[in-house]
This record gives C-alpha cells, structure tokens and sequence, in this order.
C-alpha cells in the first residue's frame, strides 16, 4: 500500500489519491476537458462543468432551462427547433415555435390560413373540409 497524503479525495466512503481521483473517478467536462470539482451536469452520458453547460448554437448558459440534443451537442429549445425542427409546408422554413399539423403537413402558426379569405385559422377551433 501507497501511504496517502493530504491530498487525498473521497468519494462513497472511498478513498482516492489525487491522481487515481481525477483520471478514474471524477467527472471530466465534456467542453473544457479538465476534470470537474465541484457540481457536474450530466446529459447524454457526458457531464459538464454548469459554466460550460452552453447551447452549441447561442453559448447561452443552459442551467435549469429546457434544452435538445443533436449529436451529443446541448442546444437551447429555440435555437434546435430553428436548426432541427420541422419545416412549415407553406413557406418551407424551419419553426422554431409551435407548429400546426393538419392532414400530414405542418404549418407556421402564422401560416395557417383560410385559402379563400387568407384569415388565420386555429387549428382547434378550425374544421377541415374536402370538396369533391
């Protein structure tokens, strides 16, 4: 046995030396590589330091909001939904807010509209029908 010194770490009643602590027990951050002391944030199997915990897209802190996934890569709720989300059938743009689904095709909430009088249409207020 190593005799420990006072750098010791502990963890679940286990004792590391400083070495063995940071290269096999703790958290290494998935941005800055470095290992994390202190409070961690996991997701996807990673962990970051909550600093570094940013959308990929914006680098806006992500701690305690909603956020998305692609790649392994945080992005906050607005910025996967432009990148990733569901085109609208009218204008073919990405959305980034809710969107309308209606007979297999999605639609900006904006883009909703009646085809004979352009006023927009809710969808749960709406009633499609098919003339013949």
């Amino acid at each position: 046995f190593k005799p420990l010194d006072n750098k010791y770490k502990e963890k679940d009643s286990n004792h590391y030396c400083q070495l063995c602590y940071d290269t096999v027990i703790q958290d290494v951050c998935a941005a800055c590589k470095k290992a994390i002391d202190g409070r961690a944030i996991k997701a996807a199997g990673k962990a970051w330091c909550p600093e570094h915990f940013l959308c990929y897209s914006c680098e806006r802190p992500l701690t305690g909001d909603k956020f998305m996934l692609n790649e392994g890569k945080p992005y906050c709720q607005y910025h996967y939904m432009k990148q990733f989300g569901v085109r609208c059938f009218y204008c073919a743009n990405r959305s980034s807010m809710q969107v309308i689904k209606v007979l297999n095709k999605n639609y900006c909430e904006n883009h909703f509209f009646c085809s004979g009088c352009d006023t927009l249409l809710e969808e749960k207020k709406s009633r499609l029908l098919r003339w013949t």
